[in-house]
């Protein structure tokens, strides 16, 4: 027996996460995480060390409990079993969290399609990304290396998650507005340069979802 779903958190540019309540009978806590771990991957659902349980920023489960299906990240789905208790005569409850995508973001496609390379999550591995996002590396010059990016959300929303996720690929934020992102990162071994970063959502007009994320090569001392 189980509840329906109840939405808990949802947003511009999040994963709506919903959650359901269930009780099984004639059982235990370890056949029921047993049958989950093998339902789902029949199903072809994938073990996934990470949720966004925020809507965006993806954050350790602590368990093997968590799994996601799909493309990432346009039509990714994931689900968290949490909670399995044995509450005595072979009765257990328990609680699942599915994450849903957001939509895509509305972005040029021209824009998409033109760069030397494209993929899926962003340009710099380093760090995480707002969901749905891909990227189109247009090419360095002169020490400089632009991406067009496209994610869901709008630009008050992906520039936010930005600066959460650009420490994580050791930048040191700089200045943030709204809308944009400067950070530095120093050599390794340092030598007194550093890399430069600079973020910028907004400047696509009705491609809300398109930004600019841009690096340079180390050719300035360290602020």
């Amino acid at each position: 027996m189980s509840t329906g779903l109840t939405v808990v958190h949802s947003g511009t540019g999040l994963y709506t996460i919903s959650t359901f309540q269930a009780c099984a009978e004639g059982t235990s806590a370890a056949a029921v995480k047993s049958f989950y771990t093998t339902d789902l991957a029949a199903g072809g659902w994938g073990i996934d060390p990470t949720l966004p349980f925020d809507g965006a920023y993806a954050q350790p489960c602590g368990d093997p409990y968590c799994w996601q299906k799909g493309p990432n990240p346009v039509a990714r789905r994931l689900i968290g079993l949490e909670s399995v208790t044995d509450r005595g005569n072979n009765v257990v409850t328990y609680q699942l969290r599915v994450f849903v995508p957001p939509p895509a973001g509305n972005c040029n496609p021209a824009d998409m399609s033109s760069g030397l390379t494209n993929g899926t999550g962003g340009p710099d591995t380093s760090m995480q990304y707002p969901p749905v996002t891909t990227y189109s590396f247009l090419g360095g010059a002169a020490g400089t290396r632009p991406s067009f990016v496209c994610s869901a959300g709008d630009p008050t929303s992906i520039a936010a998650f930005m600066k959460r996720t650009v420490p994580d690929g050791g930048w040191q934020v700089l200045s943030s507005t709204a809308t944009t992102v400067s950070a530095q990162k120093p050599t390794s071994p340092p030598s007194g340069f550093c890399y430069t970063l600079f973020v910028q959502t907004g400047t696509h007009g009705s491609y809300t979802g398109e930004w600019d994320f841009k690096t340079t090569i180390p050719g300035a001392t360290c602020v």
